[in-house]
């Protein structure tokens, strides 16, 4: 690859071929990445017993991949949904509190 660019969660590049050929990244495969190859999302295969590799036909392409944390989306709403109980509880208990001190 050339052109290649990092950032936090995003890694792209250009790539030109004269043949249909695997392009075998060092980054490990694992649940989370995305390929994009010219705008369009290509499945990741798992080469080398670990690493990741994408399917790439002849010609020149724009490769993207992008990294999303697994169970990020989840774990983010069950944390506010749980806040939310959180504060209800302490809000009925503060209410409780100030109705039994005027007892």
């Amino acid at each position: 690859m050339e052109n290649v660019k990092f950032d936090v969660d995003r890694i792209t590049g250009t790539i030109t071929l004269e043949k249909p050929k695997l392009l075998c990244l060092s980054i490990p495969y694992e649940k989370g990445w995305e390929a994009y190859v010219d705008g369009k999302k290509e499945k990741i295969i798992k080469t080398n017993y670990m690493y990741s590799g994408i399917a790439l036909d002849a010609g020149r392409h724009e490769i993207e991949l992008v990294y999303h944390t697994p169970g990020f989306r989840t774990g983010l709403i069950v944390s506010f949904v749980c806040g939310i109980l959180l504060l209800a509880i302490s809000l009925r208990f503060c209410a409780k509190d100030k109705r039994n001190a005027h007892l």
